[in-house]
């Protein structure tokens, strides 16, 4: 795949925001890679300038549609700003990581007791930052196919997912960590389904 193909578009996805927004943003640049990054291309950088990694490696196996839907993804996170959120909850964390003085992983209990505490209010266990990052991406992969492919594609999106953790629903799409153990935020499954939701119900939302 070229480049310049991938480069044209992601320029489209930005111009067909800019079409329906008042907003400026930087149309983010399109590298490739042939290191191991991760299934699905990631971002890198300050939303006012993007940057989508495309790992080389898992490109091929990607019809013209389902690009257009990964790109769409990443084009989403970018301009609906999602790190400045994520980056809020990493600056907190790292502000009780610099009170450890002791090394006795008081974020980690932090993390324990509110994650417990939201359990049982709401059957979700995760933290603030790992919250945000399932709902973000939930938004994204909706916003991706209503917006850039079309609801009419909406298979094509969920047959991309499955792609890429080669059909195993189980493995997780995104993890955090407790104690330097891995904790699913989301396993793709989820994520398709929540996905699946959105697209047919549109008063559907994540409780």
């Amino acid at each position: 795949m070229d480049i310049n193909i991938l480069q044209n578009y992601v320029n489209n996805i930005f111009k067909h925001f800019g079409a329906t927004s008042s907003n400026v943003t930087i149309i983010p640049t399109i590298y490739l890679s042939t290191s191991t990054i991760g299934l699905n291309p990631n971002i890198i950088g300050l939303p006012v300038k993007g940057t989508i990694y495309v790992n080389l490696n898992e490109l091929a196996q990607f019809n013209e549609t389902e690009l257009l839907f990964i790109l769409g993804h990443e084009c989403i996170h970018i301009y609906n700003n999602h790190i400045w959120a994520r980056t809020g909850w990493t600056i907190l964390e790292e502000f009780f990581n610099g009170l450890d003085t002791k090394k006795i992983g008081t974020l980690d209990v932090i993390k324990t007791l509110y994650s417990l505490i939201n359990g049982l209010v709401s059957n979700n266990f995760l933290t603030p930052r790992e919250a945000t990052i399932r709902d973000q991406e939930y938004e994204a992969d909706e916003l991706s196919v209503k917006l850039i492919i079309g609801q009419n594609n909406l298979q094509i999106a969920i047959n991309c997912l499955n792609k890429l953790v080669n059909h195993n629903l189980n493995v997780s799409s995104h993890e955090w960590k407790l104690f330097s153990t891995p904790i699913p935020i989301m396993s793709m499954g989820q994520r398709i389904k929540e996905l699946q939701n959105r697209i047919s119900n549109p008063s559907f939302s994540y409780k």
